[in-house]
């Protein structure tokens, strides 16, 4: 509580006359807020804020965030005390928090971030080959949540010839299985993983049996056997 006073003297005479009034003044609220996660995103963008507020000797009534201020759309905007948010873009944003308390006084405070979202890739299959299948390419997983990035190719026996294509060697992996890996990494640096198994089929092996010795005119006979595991 202060006290303002008003005194007034008059130019003729030198009359004074005072009066005064109080006045109270209330403390203004004090408000952070944290942001998580601190990495990336998962594949929806979401990110969630937590308030810490304090105001000496009253409580707090409202709360009004930006999650991409200056903008105040509906879809932009909350008056929850720890709410979450969507980030459908990767980039940078500014995110405002403004409380207001009992005694209606207000206080205001931002923070810029740059969000950067998981990428969501799509399954990865690839049907069962020979193992003396001709090379052939692995189609390219691109994440359907428009993330901007590269992708690269692994497998566990190493049978990917081109990490950036995809293109995949049968004859390197031999009989049996391998897995395959598609791995996409964001500008932003995050990262998701799928794979799957591919099955590689034995190739048949086949021999013939012939007589050594033929003479002109003599009918030949052949004999063949072929053996799959």
């Amino acid at each position: 509580i202060d006290t303002i006073y008003y005194t007034f003297t008059s130019t003729s005479g030198g009359c004074v006359s005072s009066v005064k009034t109080p006045i109270t003044i209330s403390a203004r609220p004090r408000a952070t807020f944290a942001i998580s996660p601190t990495g990336c995103l998962d594949v929806l963008g979401t990110a969630s804020f937590t308030s810490n507020v304090t105001v000496p000797g009253s409580s707090i009534t409202g709360y009004s965030w930006q999650f991409e201020s200056p903008s105040t759309t509906a879809a932009t905007t909350s008056t929850l005390p720890n709410p979450m948010y969507n980030y459908s873009s990767d980039g940078s944003y500014t995110i405002k928090l403004t409380v207001t308390g009992a005694n209606n006084c207000s206080f205001d405070t931002s923070l810029t971030r740059t969000f950067n979202r998981t990428p969501d890739l799509p399954s990865l299959t690839v049907s069962s080959v020979c193992e003396n299948a001709p090379a052939f390419q692995i189609i390219e997983r691109l994440p359907i949540n428009g993330v901007n990035g590269t992708g690269v190719f692994t497998s566990f026996k190493n049978a990917i010839v081109n990490s950036t294509t995809g293109l995949y060697n049968p004859a390197i992996a031999g009989f049996g299985e391998d897995t395959v890996y598609y791995t996409f990494t964001s500008l932003g640096g995050c990262s998701s993983t799928v794979k799957t198994l591919i099955q590689l089929q034995e190739k048949p092996v086949s021999t013939i049996f012939t007589s050594p010795n033929l003479c002109l005119d003599s009918t030949l006979n052949i004999l063949s056997s072929t053996l799959i595991s």
